[in-house]
């Protein structure tokens, strides 16, 4: 995650995916799949399937593209004294505008693998930071500036 201070005294924090891992996700995919290539484009399947199969796996690519470029972005609004999110997840996006007197704080969410993620509670509800968890030293310092900012703007 990315974390910026702008000069309007606005916070982003933003998670964009890396561009080589995602051509490295898909170079797996079609290493993985190179069978199922072959058996699209030989000679003895009927042009029925080979339409079938062909548009299969194009979707499977367009599918695995969009879980491997998962993005995510929240700007705290000194001015305005809002939250505005959005974060991608596999399937949809979830985009929002919270006001910031209704934000407690940023948590650390750990689970059993020591993987974690960001999550700012809310008033009966909470939000989290990414679609995905990961190995991060850097969450604690996020989330500690993520606070420090919220005390300083409510």
């Amino acid at each position: 995650m990315k974390i910026q201070h702008l000069e309007s005294g606005n916070l982003i924090v933003s998670k964009n995916s890396r561009f080589f891992f995602v051509l490295l996700g898909f170079a797996a995919f079609l290493f993985i799949a190179k069978d199922a290539f072959w058996w699209v484009f030989t000679e003895e399947n009927v042009s029925g399937s080979r339409i079938l199969a062909a548009l299969l796996i194009v979707l499977t690519v367009l599918f695995f593209c969009r879980v491997w470029s998962l993005s995510s972005r929240f700007e705290f609004n000194s001015s305005e004294k809002v939250l505005k999110y959005r974060i991608q997840y596999p399937l949809n996006n979830k985009e929002g505008v919270i006001p910031i007197s209704q934000i407690r704080k940023a948590i650390v969410e750990t689970d059993s693998d020591n993987e974690s993620r960001i999550i700012i509670q809310c008033e009966g509800k909470e939000i989290p930071m990414s679609a995905t968890v990961q190995r991060s030293e850097k969450h604690n310092v996020i989330c500690d500036e993520i606070n420090e900012w919220l005390r300083e703007n409510t």
